[in-house]
């Protein structure tokens, strides 16, 4: 089940700020998503300007990774499951919505919307690019195939 509930949720998202982006611009980034106003804001500097996220945290897939199944066979592996929190959108899915892990992913990988599932219990997240470019954020590098 997906709940496509437009209330975003600032525990949910300062999590994400702590765990990924960098301290020098996590003040930025928490100043706009406290500012309910500025909200937009937050978004586009969150998934738009790479500049924020800490290199030491991502993992590039490989193009011939790319497909649901190849990034969701990499994720079970690393043990994430359970429930997960979209940050912008993909599909028909909006800003918010929150529900399984993996039916989330279903709708944004491939997408090529700026969109980022963050899982909630092991705190990484599948992060797509509009165009086509994926990461994973916060994978242990025991568990990445290159």
């Amino acid at each position: 089940m997906i709940d496509g509930d437009r209330n975003y949720e600032q525990p949910i998202l300062a999590r994400i700020i702590e765990l990924f982006v960098l301290p020098a611009r996590r003040q930025r980034l928490m100043g706009f998503l406290h500012a309910q106003k500025r909200y937009s804001q937050f978004l586009d500097e969150l998934l738009h300007d790479a500049r924020h996220i800490d290199s030491r945290i991502l993992y590039e897939i490989p193009s011939d990774h790319r497909e649901v199944d190849k990034v969701a066979e990499i994720l079970r592996k690393a043990g994430v499951q359970g429930e997960a929190y979209l940050v912008g959108h993909c599909g028909p899915l909006e800003d918010g919505a929150r529900g399984d892990f993996y039916e989330l992913l279903k709708h944004c990988c491939g997408s090529m919307t700026d969109s980022l599932v963050f899982s909630i219990s092991s705190e990484i997240a599948y992060y797509e690019g509009h165009e086509g470019f994926g990461y994973l954020y916060g994978l242990p590098r025991k568990f990445r195939p290159c």
